[in-house]
């Protein structure tokens, strides 16, 4: 039989018979119960990870037939064919989401890639300045107007 169960935390890895596994705390109509998972037919267990993108979610376990011990019970994580399409939509949305952060995240800003307009005010007024400098000193000098590549005169803007 499937059962429904939530999962609250991994509790640690081991190896077996059956290859790489995790042990993994679950809620089952309200009892806690350690279930195991293995990389063979859950290859994603990095993602039972604490604060890992299935924190919380509810994932599909069976119950494990024991041979030594009839009174355990033991339970298993179904493998990944197996699991409920909201469990998987969940665990997408979330790597996706954290790409696409990630990737926005490389992308400037507009304000990153252009000056601020106190930045234009201070250079406007930089400009200003030297130019009256240098306009104080010789007022013969006819190439002032060249000196900067804006044909516009002081104080009309642009820098």
């Amino acid at each position: 039989m499937i059962y429904k169960a939530k999962f609250k935390y991994p509790l640690y890895r081991f190896l077996s018979d059956r290859g790489e596994g995790l042990k993994i705390m679950v809620s089952l109509n309200g009892l806690d119960l350690e279930v195991n998972t293995y990389k063979y037919n859950f290859p994603f267990l990095g993602l039972f990870g604490a604060g890992g993108p299935i924190q919380g979610s509810f994932i599909n376990v069976i119950r494990q037939k024991n041979l030594n011990d009839e009174d355990k019970r033991s339970f298993e994580v179904l493998d990944w064919a197996h699991q409920h399409d909201s469990f998987k939509v969940r665990i997408m949305d979330n790597l996706l989401e954290t790409q696409s952060n990630n990737l926005l995240n490389a992308i400037p800003k507009y304000d990153e890639l252009n000056l601020s307009l106190n930045q234009i005010k201070e250079l406007e007024n930089n400009r200003l300045k030297l130019e009256g400098l240098l306009c104080e000193e010789d007022e013969d000098i006819v190439f002032i107007d060249n000196c900067f590549l804006s044909e516009e005169g002081p104080g009309e803007g642009g820098f």
